[in-house]
């Protein structure tokens, strides 16, 4: 049900619910070998999912590996099913007969798992004891060069500022419901102060009220936040830090009507639908292009800064119109799909352009599968980022917005 209500908006949302259910019911007594669980089992089942999904939060597991984690717990529990059926009768009366055993066997493993937890949270707590600040930093995702590209610059510079960081990021940059409950997860742990790249410009202003109300400076990265939200709200953010997107698409656009000579028709690659960051682009694209009338934009599709959505939506689009000499992606990743899917079709005469000049995308424009790319530069964002919250935090006054540069790349 909770998945169905969430894809309704969004076809990513209801991501790792299916996982939480499967897991419910198969610790609570189903084998995926052909057995028969409860109700009520399945309702313990899910209590315990809950429990280790809160603790694996409050452990600062990294999303990406939180449904490994529940994968194994499935597989754990279909063999501990498959063995108990195996011994048959003997584990039956070994179970009844050994209660004292079996209690003692459990005690052993959680308080194990508990001591092992306790440790490794004591350690990070010891770490951030340490520092001056302790500052979270939740991203999109880490399943894209260019926020893993922030993360290390972030990392790198930390140290520096006497700073102890917490990254995390959702498995995907439309999960919005997994970045909200990090992002609460890290109210709750008190930081110092919190650097956001908000997956929704409007869906996250809620949660960067709540750290307001808990006293907790937010700076936004990469993305602005929906200004009339945040207002009508009463959210505030201490600065946002972030590449001038509108004018890069503008850019974008001005290399590719160059390249065609002024006239053609192009396609857009969107990004997901919402995220201030790719709508600018998008729009700095379309308005550069009134400039060149004999250039006419015939198709214009989100592919949510997804690499196989974009290899699917572009072969979608020159399949229903093949008359189309230009295409221009809202990021890198949606480029290496496009030029997947052109390379395919044997239509290598397309120009194509990027944003944020990935290292796919320069070996793409080195390779001569991909025109130009506008570059922006994530490393210095987090840096500033990073920098600005430290100033923020000491006492400084700072400023309310900082433009990072970008520039096209197609050499």
């Amino acid at each position: 049900m909770q998945t169905s209500r969430l894809d309704s908006a969004n076809a990513n949302a209801g991501i790792m619910f299916e996982l939480n259910a499967i897991a419910a019911v198969v610790i609570g007594g189903t084998s995926l070998m052909g057995g028969a669980g409860s109700v009520m089992g399945t309702l313990g089942g899910a209590l315990i999912i809950s429990v280790l999904n809160n603790g694996l939060n409050l452990l600062n597991v990294n999303p990406n590996v939180q449904p490994l984690v529940l994968g194994a717990v499935i597989v754990l529990a279909v063999l501990l099913d498959q063995w108990k059926s195996d011994l048959g009768s003997r584990f039956k009366v070994w179970w009844e007969r050994s209660p004292a055993l079996v209690g003692a066997v459990t005690t052993i493993l959680v308080v194990a798992v508990l001591g092992g937890a306790w440790h490794y949270r004591a350690s990070q707590l010891e770490a951030a004891a340490g520092s001056k600040y302790q500052i979270a930093v939740v991203l999109k995702t880490l399943n894209n060069p260019f926020w893993v590209e922030m993360q290390e610059a972030l990392e790198a510079k930390a140290p520096e500022l006497d700073v102890s960081l917490i990254i995390q990021a959702p498995p995907q940059e439309t999960d919005v419901e997994r970045q909200t409950q990090i992002v609460e997860n890290m109210i709750s742990k008190k930081v110092d102060a919190i650097v956001l790249a908000p997956c929704g410009g409007k869906e996250l202003v809620g949660v960067v009220k709540d750290a307001n109300d808990a006293g907790i400076p937010v700076f936004i990265v990469d993305s602005k936040l929906d200004q009339e939200v945040v207002d009508s709200q009463g959210a505030t953010f201490a600065c946002f830090i972030g590449s001038d997107n509108y004018k890069g698409g503008q850019l974008a656009g001005e290399r590719l009507a160059k390249e065609l000579n002024g006239t053609g028709n192009v396609a857009i690659l969107e990004g997901i639908t919402g995220h201030e960051s790719t709508d600018a682009r998008r729009n700095g694209f379309r308005d550069a292009l009134k400039a060149y009338p004999g250039i006419q934009v015939v198709a214009s599709q989100p592919a949510n800064a997804d690499q196989e959505k974009a290899f699917a939506v572009t072969q979608n689009m020159f399949q229903a119109d093949p008359d189309i000499q230009g295409l221009f992606a809202c990021n890198d990743v949606m480029a290496m799909g496009a030029v997947r899917a052109l390379e395919g079709m044997g239509r290598a005469d397309v120009q194509v352009v990027g944003f944020d000049a990935s290292d796919d995308g320069r070996a793409a424009i080195k390779k001569g599968s991909m025109l130009a790319s506008v570059a922006q530069y994530p490393g210095e964002m987090g840096r500033v980022a990073l920098m600005k919250a430290v100033e923020k935090l000491e006492g400084k006054e700072i400023e309310t917005s900082i433009g990072t540069k970008v520039e096209v790349i197609d050499e």
